[in-house]
């Protein structure tokens, strides 16, 4: 079990709120069940770290088996059936924000790693004011339920070459959408590593204007390992909604046991109109270097 809870104040107007978290699990031969739930006030501020949100209360248990019956063919090494629920609610009044069911009836892992899984999701969403996935779209406050249907093939992820199919149909909101994605990995030596995903997301029949809109993420990482304790990692993605091209390229080289030092390289073009920030975020370009020493008396 993990229970942590902060507080934060200031002496001017706000900054008052309370941070929550509890962590209990219990894992298994048979499998793994658990319970996470989190708080987090209006005024909550995180001086020490982030918060992706406020003003919420998270309720999420998890439940995944462990099962290998004995007439399981000899390729297959376990079935998982399980569900994890996601669901957020409003800390002042009780009343539902948003969330989702995984419920994953189907899972097997086979003997080399490989896996095939089906999920089934449920989604509630209480949209309170205006919410813009995409340019063009505009999804108008109220309730809305919806249901997806989710399958992820992935081929064994240890081999040299691997591959994850991925696609998502079902509802979104008031409207449609169907999710494809394949990640490609390669591994030809020990010191190289070379992983490429490409996503299309195909929305229709979506917000006020019934829009359709179709997306493209394309995605390559590469790693490069002279050694253990220097190597240099690679990020860039190209988004096709935003028209916006982002670099990340990182230089890390442990010169002693536990004693880094660091470049990093960012890169991110501007959003053109397109874009769905407002106001769209301009070019911008960093470079930084961090050098920690360990001294041990």
């Amino acid at each position: 079990m993990r229970v942590t809870l902060t507080a934060s104040a200031t002496s001017g107007e706000g900054g008052e709120g309370l941070g929550g978290y509890i962590w209990a699990a219990s894992s298994t031969n048979w499998g793994y069940v658990g319970y996470i739930s989190e708080l987090v006030t209006a005024g909550y501020e995180a001086r020490t770290g982030f918060v992706v949100r406020r003003d919420y209360v998270r309720i999420s248990p998890a439940v995944n088996l462990d099962w290998r019956p004995s007439w399981r063919p000899r390729t297959v090494r376990r079935f998982q059936p399980g569900f994890t629920l996601e669901h957020f609610v409003d800390p002042n009044d009780g009343t539902m924000q948003e969330g989702y069911l995984s419920i994953r009836p189907l899972t097997v892992q086979f003997e080399n790693g490989a896996q095939v899984q089906y999920s089934a999701l449920p989604n509630w969403q209480r949209l309170r004011t205006p919410f813009r996935p995409v340019p063009g779209v505009e999804i108008a406050p109220g309730g809305y339920d919806y249901l997806q249907h989710s399958v992820t093939v992935q081929t064994d992820p240890s081999a040299r070459f691997a591959t994850r199919l991925e696609g998502t149909i079902g509802g979104y909101f008031d409207g449609r959408l169907q999710t494809w994605r394949t990640l490609v990995q390669a591994t030809p030596d020990p010191h190289v590593a070379l992983n490429a995903s490409y996503t299309v997301n195909r929305l229709s029949s979506a917000g006020v204007s019934r829009a359709l809109v179709t997306t493209h993420l394309l995605a390559i990482e590469t790693r490069l390992a002279a050694s253990p304790r220097l190597q240099v990692v690679s990020f860039a993605q190209w988004n096709t909604v935003a028209r916006q091209l982002t670099v990340n390229a990182r230089l890390a080289w442990e010169y002693r046991p536990l004693s880094y030092f660091t470049i990093v390289y960012n890169e991110r073009s501007a959003i053109d109109g397109r874009g769905v920030s407002a106001p769209a975020p301009p070019r911008s370009r960093q470079l930084l270097a961090k050098l920690t020493w360990l001294l041990q008396l």
